[in-house]
């Protein structure tokens, strides 16, 4: 049934990726993708006439492990004049580091000497990295930092530098190639070939500055463009097609299997059902706590349990279940967990503990409730609260009350249950 119904959706899918606009042509002589910015940054230049032609530019780059301190700036101390420097460092993607938030700060700076000891400052204190060092002729440096767990580490390596174009030799600037030079012209200053008599004129060469590409003409390009904007239709008109036919195959695959059916009451007797309304059990303070362990227990058979109490009263460990705390510990929260459980198939219930529940409370927590969910509510001291069921201890045993009826429950070893349960 599953595939049945999987496959004219996936077939969808390949029609639209099929006929996708990057995918509807691929005309010979477009432009290649821009290249990305070359690998690694250098420190910035110094301005002329400011500082010594004896520094050294220095980039730094700190990769930090998740869960270790996050680091403000690098410090580097010369070893011979005992200089600190402070190198600022950033992990937002400015100021020289370059993908913010992956958790490598960098920085640059010029500095002054080839031998350093290196420690970081961070949001939890100085951190000792240990000895660099470089030869006094590699100028362009760096300093890449690792810090884990278990240890920290730096290594200093050098930059290559960026090879320049080789000058002219002096007095031949202007002059013309020698003869003999294959260097060809640049670009659009060719002369067209000579026609000789007696043969036919040669073929017209593409201009290298044609916005159309090589071979390509203007009626080339719009039916590229028309077939463009077609796939593109095609594609949309695919995808609604999926979205009509799921929703189509949801609603008819619920309407097949019908609304589900009202449960019984929980422990029998005159004990409410919890998966038609809000169920209220009340019960005296001195004997909530009891209640709660004894309740939750037969709640947890066979589902599992969000439970929102009050800090002053642990939830007790049972069996079943298993139990869970919402994220926030309110009806909304409340809420929220169960939808959650509900729409990965898991049969499920809400369990809160409060005192004296207000009625616009009680109302609050059914409107969150969804269709088929179970809500527990121990109210605490909130006797005579409209719908509810009075909890009372006699002895070893529980009796509930309802109106005149009541039914008389025991604790067994996975929380309430009936009496006459053997």
């Amino acid at each position: 049934m599953l595939t049945s119904r999987l496959w004219p959706c996936a077939l969808l899918l390949l029609i639209a990726a099929a006929l996708s606009p990057r995918t509807a042509l691929a005309e010979e002589g477009d432009p290649p993708p821009p290249e990305g910015p070359p690998p690694g940054e250098q420190a910035t230049p110094p301005p002329e006439g400011d500082i010594s032609a004896d520094l050294s530019g220095v980039m730094v780059a700190v990769t930090v492990a998740e869960g270790q301190p996050e680091p403000t700036a690098a410090v580097l101390t010369n070893v011979e004049s005992g200089t600190e420097t402070r190198i600022p460092i950033n992990d937002g993607g400015t100021d020289g580091d370059v993908t913010a938030g992956d958790r490598t700060w960098a920085g640059s700076m010029w500095l002054d000497g080839d031998s350093f000891e290196v420690s970081l400052l961070t949001d939890e204190g100085p951190l000792e990295v240990g000895p660099v060092s470089w030869e006094a002729d590699e100028r362009v440096r760096d300093l890449l930092v690792t810090v884990d767990a278990s240890q920290v580490s730096a290594q200093a390596l050098t930059a290559a530098p960026v090879d320049e174009p080789t000058p002219p030799p002096e007095g031949t600037e202007g002059e013309p190639p020698p003869p003999g030079d294959t260097t060809p012209p640049p670009p659009g200053d060719e002369e067209p070939p000579t026609a000789v008599e007696g043969q036919p004129p040669p073929p017209k060469q593409p201009g290298s500055g044609s916005a159309l590409g090589a071979g390509a003409t203007a009626a080339d390009e719009g039916g590229g463009n028309l077939l463009r904007i077609a796939g593109l239709a095609l594609g949309l008109l695919a995808l609604v097609g999926v979205v009509w036919w799921w929703r189509q195959s949801s609603s008819g695959s619920g309407s097949t299997v019908g609304a589900a059916l009202p449960e019984p009451s929980l422990l029998g007797g005159c004990t409410p059902s919890i998966s038609d309304r809000v169920s209220v059990w009340t019960v005296a303070s001195a004997d909530s706590q009891p209640l709660f362990a004894a309740l939750l227990g037969a709640v947890a058979r066979g589902r599992a349990v969000v439970v929102s109490a009050p800090a002053s009263m642990p939830i007790p460990p049972v069996h079943g279940g298993p139990v869970h705390k919402p994220a926030y510990n309110d009806a909304d929260g409340l809420g929220d967990a169960l939808d959650g459980f509900l729409r990965s198939g898991v049969r499920a219930a809400g369990f809160m503990v409060c005192e004296k529940p207000t009625v616009e409370q009680l109302a609050e927590l059914e409107s969150v409730r969804a269709e088929g969910a179970a809500i527990v509510v121990i109210a605490v001291d909130g006797a005579g609260i409209e719908g509810s069921v009075a909890c009372s201890r006699e002895g070893a045993a529980w009796v509930i009350q309802s109106g005149e009826s009541s039914t008389t429950l025991r604790v067994g070893p996975t929380g309430l249950e009936h009496a006459d349960v053997s």
